[in-house]
């Protein structure tokens, strides 16, 4: 269970990642 969380966040980060290359915002 905590393995899917933490897989689940990387996937999250990564699409983070990807979403502030493709669209990078000024926070």
């Amino acid at each position: 269970s905590r393995l899917h969380c933490e897989s689940e966040s990387f996937k999250m980060d990564l699409i983070l990642d990807v979403n502030n290359w493709l669209y990078p915002m000024e926070l």
